[in-house]
Parts: C-alpha cells; structure tokens; sequence
C-alpha cells in the first residue's frame, strides 16, 4: 500500500490509492444501490446497513489486513503485559462494527459538520486528543470533488473539540470560521480513506449525474461497548463461513441478537446532517 495522502498516526487521515482492483470495486456497486434495507437520510444520502452479510467480498474489504494493521497502530492496546498492567490479548483488542455501504446521491445537500461517535457525544471539555475509533471508507466509485467526495479538515484531530453546530458544506477553516482550509478525500476506484472519530468531516456535493458509492466500515477498540451509527449483526450462518481474522472481529455481534439498533443520538442526527425523520427512516427500512 503506497501512502496517498499522510503517514499513519497520529494524523486526522490517511489515504492508500487502488489498493484492491477496479474490476472488484465495480462487482461490488450494484448490490449496494439495489440493497433492499436502505436508511435514507433527507439529504440525498443513505446506508445499505450489513453487507457483510450479502457477499463475503464485503468483508473482505472491512477486514483487509493493511487496515487492521492501522488499526491496531492507532486504536489498539500493548500486546506485552507489564509488572504492574495486564495485557488485553491482540485477538480480543479490535471489533467491527459494521460495513454499510454509502451512497452520495446526484444534487445531494450539504450535511454539517461533524465528528463520529462517540466523540460528539462527549463532554465538550472532554474530548480527547487521540481517536477512539476508525473509519474506513472504500471508494467503489471514484472519488472527486464533482462526485461529493468525503472533506475533511487537515490537523483538526489535534484541537479537542467539535466543529461549529452552524457550518455546512466545503469551506471550513482550522478555527472553525467560514474558510477553505478543509479538503476532498479524493481517489479512484480500489482506494481506501481511514478517518479517526476526532476529525472534523463532512460529505460533499454532488455535482455528477452518477451515485457516489462506497463501503464504510468502523473498528472500535474493546474498551467501547458499540460505536454508535446503523448496527446490523453478522447473521450465525455467514460468521461460520468467515476466515479467523474475521471471526474475531466479529464475534462479539453474535451476542446482539437479530434486532436492529441504532443508537438514539437526538438532535445530535439532524445536526450532524442527517436530518429530523433519520431515526424513522433508519428503523422503517430494517424492517422491510
């Protein structure tokens, strides 16, 4: 993997250009936009919660061994134990918390700004200077300014607090003012963005006639009990056919059960961009 964007941590992202084949990221579109389950959001934007359970290609893209290894970099623990501090097993350390796939929709509007759970959940005077949790996004179809891709504020993960409630779309700057210091997570088909929870964010607009789709994926760390967003588990059946890596980052999901969660974060959705009927919408869809 040939770092694109920034070196691995701790930074506000990093970027790896076409690290899996065009051919497989184009095999991989349809199912999404086709997903019986979506969680619409008002904005021109919505989820295919769980794909992991439609194809096992899915996750092999949430499970790649370069991400894991990030992960394990930014978000994991000490794999030797001290005198005086155990040590948590290097197996047990990392969950998945989903891989859902992402559509930007043409002439899409602008969400707000924001950073992912449970950092905006957080006391504001505590927020920590390191991230909690990792974002993946797979870029299956490219992404550029003109498709909405994903913006983000370089350095931002270093300030300890939340971009303001008030801005949205491109043009933000590093002290929260109106401004143009944030920037495209741009790529082609094949290349991955990993975003830590501390970063300020936001989707972009779509100018093309074309969805922009892409597969998000979440790693938590085992301190966390779930990270927040649309939750679906692995069904029994398909985590019995998945390789070790695999399975270990997905075992804790056999204990949810077969309902949905979404965790309720109240204002937090619309002022995130995602708008006041999300939680109906996202319910209603799993349900179908």
């Amino acid at each position: 993997m040939t770092d694109g964007l920034n070196t691995v941590a701790p930074v506000s992202w990093n970027g790896f250009m076409q690290v899996v084949p065009a051919e497989l990221c184009a095999s991989l579109i349809a199912p999404i936009l086709s997903h019986p389950q979506k969680a619409r959001q008002p904005i021109g934007f919505y989820h295919a919660p769980a794909m992991f359970n439609i194809d096992s290609r899915y996750m092999q893209l949430a499970v790649h061994p370069a991400v894991v290894a990030i992960a394990h970099l930014v978000i994991g623990g000490r794999t030797e134990p001290l005198l005086n501090a155990s040590t948590v097993p290097p197996e047990n350390q990392l969950r998945l918390n989903d891989a859902n796939g992402v559509v930007v929709e043409p002439g899409n509007r602008n969400g707000f700004w924001h950073c992912d759970a449970p950092t905006g959940q957080l006391h504001p005077g505590r927020i920590p200077d390191f991230a909690t949790t990792l974002t993946t996004i797979w870029m299956l179809t490219e992404f550029s300014e003109a498709t909405g891709a994903t913006r983000a504020v370089p350095k931002s993960h270093k300030l300890r607090r939340l971009p303001p409630a008030d801005i949205q779309g491109a043009g933000i700057s590093f002290d929260g003012s109106a401004g143009a210091d944030d920037t495209p997570l741009v790529g082609m088909p094949g290349s991955v963005a990993i975003i830590g929870n501390t970063t300020w964010h936001t989707l972009g607009l779509n100018t093309s006639t074309m969805p922009r789709v892409g597969l998000q994926c979440t790693l938590y760390p085992w301190f966390i009990d779930r990270s927040g967003g649309i939750q679906l588990p692995v069904s029994r059946e398909v985590w019995t056919t998945l390789d070790p890596i695999a399975q270990d980052l997905t075992r804790h999901m056999l204990e949810w059960g077969e309902a949905p969660r979404r965790d309720n974060l109240a204002q937090g959705d619309e002022r995130a961009g995602m708008g006041p009927g999300f939680e109906a919408h996202a319910h209603r869809s799993h349900r179908l």
